[in-house]
């Protein structure tokens, strides 16, 4: 074999293996498989894949798939971007107003209380109130704990009745 041949093979392993080193992001054909990946994703803390996915679910997802991922990427944006998170709530409701319902606006003002924004807790809270008269009562362990952080108890949240998915 001669050098030059010696020399190519390794370097074309080489660059077939650095080819695969990018990081090109999730790859998404399916908007009910961006949800689950997105949801899996705000859990575990991977914020390209959360984002990535919860937009390719409102982008492509019809019905429940689009309604849910407004819903996740909100949460995901409350902490970081509150104009962006309030402009998904909002489309929930507008988009959505099948499927908006009191447990839906007890997700949005926990993850405003999750996210340190009582103020914007307090608004939706007062929202929900109004649009759900009926469902008053449902809202009980929010107002409480909007109460509690603005209050700067060191109350432990999770006795107050946390709102799970």
């Amino acid at each position: 074999m001669s050098t030059a041949r010696n020399l190519s093979l390794p370097l074309l392993l080489l660059g077939g293996l650095l080819a695969g080193c990018g990081d090109s992001g999730p790859e998404f054909t399916d908007p009910l498989r961006a949800l689950r990946d997105a949801n899996a994703a705000l859990v575990a803390g991977d914020s390209a894949t959360c984002q990535a996915g919860y937009e390719y679910a409102i982008e492509h997802g019809e019905g429940e798939t689009h309604f849910k991922a407004l819903l996740g990427l909100g949460k995901f944006f409350a902490p970081q971007d509150a104009d962006r998170a309030a402009e998904l709530f909002r489309r929930l409701a507008d988009e959505h107003p099948d499927l908006y319902d009191a447990h839906t606006a007890q997700k949005v003002i926990q993850a405003w209380i999750d996210a340190g924004r009582t103020d914007l807790a307090l608004e939706a809270l007062k929202a929900a109130a109004d649009r759900f008269p009926d469902d008053k009562d449902l809202f009980s362990p929010q107002a409480e704990a909007i109460q509690a952080k603005e209050a700067g108890a060191a109350a432990d949240l999770s006795d107050l009745g946390y709102v799970g998915d």
